[in-house]
Protein backbone atom coordinates (compact mmCIF):
# COMPACT_ATOMS: atom_id res chain seq x y z
CA UNK A 1 0.00 0.00 0.00
CA UNK A 2 1.37 3.43 -0.63
CA UNK A 3 2.70 5.63 2.13
CA UNK A 4 -0.09 8.07 1.96
CA UNK A 5 2.24 10.27 4.37
CA UNK A 6 5.02 10.21 1.63
CA UNK A 7 2.85 11.49 -1.00
CA UNK A 8 1.57 14.13 0.73
CA UNK A 9 5.36 14.92 1.45
CA UNK A 10 5.95 14.78 -1.96
CA UNK A 11 3.26 16.60 -3.14
CA UNK A 12 4.24 19.34 -1.10
CA UNK A 13 8.01 19.13 -2.19
CA UNK A 14 6.47 19.24 -5.96
CA UNK A 15 4.01 22.18 -5.41
CA UNK A 16 6.59 24.77 -3.54
CA UNK A 17 9.63 23.59 -5.68
CA UNK A 18 8.14 23.45 -9.08
CA UNK A 19 5.74 26.65 -8.37
CA UNK A 20 8.58 28.27 -7.33
CA UNK A 21 10.69 27.36 -10.18
CA UNK A 22 8.75 28.38 -12.70
CA UNK A 23 7.99 31.91 -11.21
CA UNK A 24 11.24 32.71 -10.77
CA UNK A 25 12.13 31.52 -14.93
CA UNK A 26 8.81 33.09 -15.72
CA UNK A 27 11.10 36.73 -15.06
CA UNK A 28 13.67 36.23 -17.70
CA UNK A 29 11.05 36.68 -20.25
CA UNK A 30 8.07 39.30 -18.30
CA UNK A 31 8.26 41.36 -15.98
CA UNK A 32 7.89 40.83 -12.01
CA UNK A 33 4.44 42.70 -12.10
CA UNK A 34 2.95 40.67 -15.04
CA UNK A 35 4.43 37.03 -13.97
CA UNK A 36 2.28 37.96 -10.27
CA UNK A 37 -0.78 38.63 -11.86
CA UNK A 38 -0.72 35.41 -14.33
CA UNK A 39 0.48 33.04 -11.10
CA UNK A 40 -2.69 34.59 -9.19
CA UNK A 41 -5.05 32.68 -11.97
CA UNK A 42 -4.33 30.05 -9.46
CA UNK A 43 -7.20 30.61 -7.51
CA UNK A 44 -9.66 29.95 -11.18
CA UNK A 45 -7.32 27.23 -11.75
CA UNK A 46 -8.39 25.11 -8.23
CA UNK A 47 -12.14 25.99 -8.91
CA UNK A 48 -11.68 24.33 -12.39
CA UNK A 49 -9.77 20.81 -11.39
CA UNK A 50 -11.94 20.62 -7.92
CA UNK A 51 -15.21 21.20 -10.18
CA UNK A 52 -13.40 18.30 -12.72
CA UNK A 53 -12.76 16.21 -9.84
CA UNK A 54 -16.37 16.50 -7.99
CA UNK A 55 -15.16 18.16 -5.06
CA UNK A 56 -17.65 20.90 -5.82
CA UNK A 57 -20.49 21.68 -8.46
CA UNK A 58 -19.74 24.00 -11.14
CA UNK A 59 -22.40 26.87 -11.68
CA UNK A 60 -22.72 29.89 -13.87
CA UNK A 61 -21.17 31.67 -11.17
CA UNK A 62 -17.43 30.17 -11.53
CA UNK A 63 -18.10 30.27 -15.62
CA UNK A 64 -18.75 33.90 -15.02
CA UNK A 65 -15.80 33.85 -12.53
CA UNK A 66 -13.32 31.99 -15.31
CA UNK A 67 -14.10 34.36 -17.89
CA UNK A 68 -13.01 37.67 -15.44
CA UNK A 69 -9.62 36.10 -14.76
CA UNK A 70 -9.07 34.73 -18.19
CA UNK A 71 -10.02 38.64 -19.54
CA UNK A 72 -7.66 39.67 -17.09
CA UNK A 73 -4.94 37.62 -17.99
CA UNK A 74 -5.27 38.42 -21.32
CA UNK A 75 -4.95 42.22 -20.82
CA UNK A 76 -2.08 42.24 -18.16
CA UNK A 77 0.12 39.50 -20.46
CA UNK A 78 -0.91 42.58 -23.14
CA UNK A 79 1.73 43.45 -26.38
CA UNK A 80 4.13 40.60 -24.99
CA UNK A 81 2.82 37.80 -26.82
CA UNK A 82 4.32 39.67 -29.65
CA UNK A 83 7.33 40.35 -28.58
CA UNK A 84 8.22 36.46 -27.86
CA UNK A 85 7.82 36.77 -24.34
CA UNK A 86 5.13 33.86 -24.54
CA UNK A 87 7.35 31.52 -22.32
CA UNK A 88 7.27 34.14 -19.62
CA UNK A 89 3.45 33.55 -19.68
CA UNK A 90 3.74 30.13 -19.84
CA UNK A 91 6.39 29.48 -16.84
CA UNK A 92 3.89 31.84 -14.97
CA UNK A 93 0.90 30.15 -15.80
CA UNK A 94 2.54 27.12 -15.05
CA UNK A 95 3.82 27.83 -11.48
CA UNK A 96 0.32 28.91 -10.63
CA UNK A 97 -1.26 25.68 -12.23
CA UNK A 98 1.64 23.78 -9.75
CA UNK A 99 0.18 25.26 -6.25
CA UNK A 100 -3.77 24.85 -7.58
CA UNK A 101 -3.22 20.77 -7.96
CA UNK A 102 -1.44 20.79 -4.45
CA UNK A 103 -4.26 22.69 -3.17
CA UNK A 104 -7.22 20.46 -4.49
CA UNK A 105 -4.62 17.08 -3.29
CA UNK A 106 -4.85 19.00 0.22
CA UNK A 107 -8.87 19.84 -0.10
CA UNK A 108 -9.14 16.43 -1.32
CA UNK A 109 -7.27 14.57 1.97
CA UNK A 110 -9.44 16.82 4.19
CA UNK A 111 -8.61 18.33 7.69
CA UNK A 112 -7.48 15.16 8.75
CA UNK A 113 -4.94 14.60 6.16
CA UNK A 114 -1.13 13.72 7.20
CA UNK A 115 1.17 17.24 8.56
CA UNK A 116 3.47 17.04 5.60
CA UNK A 117 4.27 20.43 5.06
CA UNK A 118 7.49 20.67 7.12
CA UNK A 119 8.82 17.64 5.73
CA UNK A 120 7.85 18.61 2.23
CA UNK A 121 9.33 22.04 2.64
CA UNK A 122 12.27 20.81 3.38
CA UNK A 123 12.67 18.06 0.42
CA UNK A 124 11.98 21.33 -1.83
CA UNK A 125 14.89 23.38 0.05
CA UNK A 126 17.02 20.37 -0.30
CA UNK A 127 15.94 20.26 -4.37
CA UNK A 128 16.49 23.65 -4.87
CA UNK A 129 19.94 23.80 -3.97
CA UNK A 130 20.74 20.75 -6.17
CA UNK A 131 18.93 22.10 -8.94
CA UNK A 132 21.16 25.26 -8.65
CA UNK A 133 24.20 23.66 -8.59
CA UNK A 134 23.26 21.60 -11.70
CA UNK A 135 22.36 24.36 -13.62
CA UNK A 136 23.20 27.92 -12.38
CA UNK A 137 26.21 29.52 -11.82
CA UNK A 138 27.31 30.22 -8.17
CA UNK A 139 27.50 33.60 -6.74
CA UNK A 140 28.24 34.33 -2.96
CA UNK A 141 25.86 36.20 -1.66
CA UNK A 142 26.62 40.04 0.23
CA UNK A 143 25.58 39.34 4.37
CA UNK A 144 22.33 41.18 4.18
CA UNK A 145 21.24 39.75 0.38
CA UNK A 146 21.87 36.75 2.55
CA UNK A 147 19.80 37.58 5.62
CA UNK A 148 17.14 38.84 2.69
CA UNK A 149 16.94 35.36 1.27
CA UNK A 150 17.13 33.88 4.80
CA UNK A 151 14.16 35.93 5.68
CA UNK A 152 12.34 35.64 2.41
CA UNK A 153 11.88 31.65 2.25
CA UNK A 154 11.51 31.81 6.59
CA UNK A 155 8.87 34.01 6.63
CA UNK A 156 6.57 34.30 3.45
CA UNK A 157 7.21 30.98 1.77
CA UNK A 158 7.52 28.21 4.95
CA UNK A 159 5.79 30.30 7.57
CA UNK A 160 3.06 31.37 5.04
CA UNK A 161 2.64 27.97 3.45
CA UNK A 162 1.97 26.25 6.96
CA UNK A 163 -0.42 28.82 7.89
CA UNK A 164 -2.06 28.50 4.70
CA UNK A 165 -2.39 24.16 4.10
CA UNK A 166 -4.17 24.72 7.76
CA UNK A 167 -6.66 27.03 6.75
CA UNK A 168 -7.30 25.40 3.67
CA UNK A 169 -8.35 22.41 5.42
CA UNK A 170 -9.82 23.57 8.84
CA UNK A 171 -10.43 27.30 8.26
CA UNK A 172 -13.09 29.77 6.48
CA UNK A 173 -12.32 28.67 2.57
CA UNK A 174 -14.10 31.93 1.63
CA UNK A 175 -11.97 33.79 3.57
CA UNK A 176 -8.95 32.59 2.55
CA UNK A 177 -10.23 32.61 -1.57
CA UNK A 178 -10.55 36.37 -1.45
CA UNK A 179 -7.72 37.09 0.59
CA UNK A 180 -5.76 35.64 -2.19
CA UNK A 181 -7.30 37.02 -4.60
CA UNK A 182 -6.22 40.70 -3.47
CA UNK A 183 -2.49 39.09 -3.46
CA UNK A 184 -2.21 40.37 -7.19
CA UNK A 185 -3.25 43.82 -6.57
CA UNK A 186 -1.12 44.14 -3.52
CA UNK A 187 2.00 43.09 -5.05
CA UNK A 188 1.76 44.84 -7.61
CA UNK A 189 1.66 48.18 -5.41
CA UNK A 190 4.32 46.77 -3.67
CA UNK A 191 6.69 46.86 -6.56
CA UNK A 192 5.56 49.95 -7.75
CA UNK A 193 6.50 51.34 -4.33
CA UNK A 194 10.33 49.94 -4.82
CA UNK A 195 10.41 50.82 -8.12
CA UNK A 196 10.39 47.37 -9.74
CA UNK A 197 7.01 47.82 -11.72
CA UNK A 198 5.01 50.53 -13.84
CA UNK A 199 1.46 50.82 -12.83
CA UNK A 200 0.03 50.77 -16.09
CA UNK A 201 -3.53 50.91 -17.21
CA UNK A 202 -3.30 47.05 -18.40
CA UNK A 203 -2.10 45.78 -15.90
CA UNK A 204 -4.73 47.68 -13.05
CA UNK A 205 -7.43 46.48 -15.38
CA UNK A 206 -6.30 42.76 -15.43
CA UNK A 207 -5.61 42.74 -11.71
CA UNK A 208 -8.81 44.36 -10.90
CA UNK A 209 -10.36 41.84 -13.34
CA UNK A 210 -8.50 38.52 -11.33
CA UNK A 211 -9.42 39.98 -8.26
CA UNK A 212 -13.43 39.90 -9.61
CA UNK A 213 -13.36 36.62 -10.60
CA UNK A 214 -11.94 35.73 -7.61
CA UNK A 215 -14.06 37.45 -5.05
CA UNK A 216 -17.30 35.99 -7.94
CA UNK A 217 -15.75 31.94 -7.43
CA UNK A 218 -15.06 32.59 -3.59
CA UNK A 219 -19.34 32.68 -2.99
CA UNK A 220 -19.14 28.75 -3.72
CA UNK A 221 -15.70 27.84 -2.41
CA UNK A 222 -18.21 26.63 0.86
CA UNK A 223 -19.11 23.91 -1.05
CA UNK A 224 -16.20 22.29 -0.73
Amino acid sequence: MINQQLVSILMVALGVLVGNVLFLYSLKFIAPAQSNVIVYLWPVILVVLATALGLMTFSPRHILSVLLALTGAVLVIGPDLATGSWKGVVLAFGSGLAWAVFCVYRIWQGPDAPDALIAGLTVSSVSAMVIHFMVETTTLPTPLSLFVVIFTGVFPLAVGALCWDYGLRRGDKVVLAVSAYATPLVSILILAAFGRAQLTAGILVGATLIVGGGLVSSRQVRSL
